[in-house]
């Protein structure tokens, strides 16, 4: 179920949460964009694909940077969104 997918994050951020409240949470945060994170799983298609052809070795690489990258996609739903000044002043354009 695609409006799950922030259980790991919650559970991590807030330890003493029954797992009720973070069903409750995970359906309060994706509420309205259910497509948008559908979209977000499809668009690594590829890296599968890629990994696959590889026998596996190429999803050392791909399960951390989607991981990561859905942590974001948590963060930026929730409105908690993690910005630390240092990088994103380096990387702006």
């Amino acid at each position: 179920m695609l409006a799950l997918f922030p259980a790991n994050y919650i559970l991590y951020e807030n330890s003493d949460v029954s797992i009720i409240e973070i069903i409750k949470e995970c359906f309060r945060i994706t509420k309205k964009a259910k497509l948008k994170v559908l979209l977000f799983y499809l668009s690594f298609i590829g890296w599968y694909i890629l990994g696959m052809l590889t026998l596996g070795i190429l999803f050392i690489y791909v399960t951390p940077y989607i991981s990561v990258t859905s942590y974001y996609l948590y963060k930026k739903l929730s409105g908690k969104e993690y910005v630390n000044s240092e990088i994103s002043s380096q990387y702006m354009i």
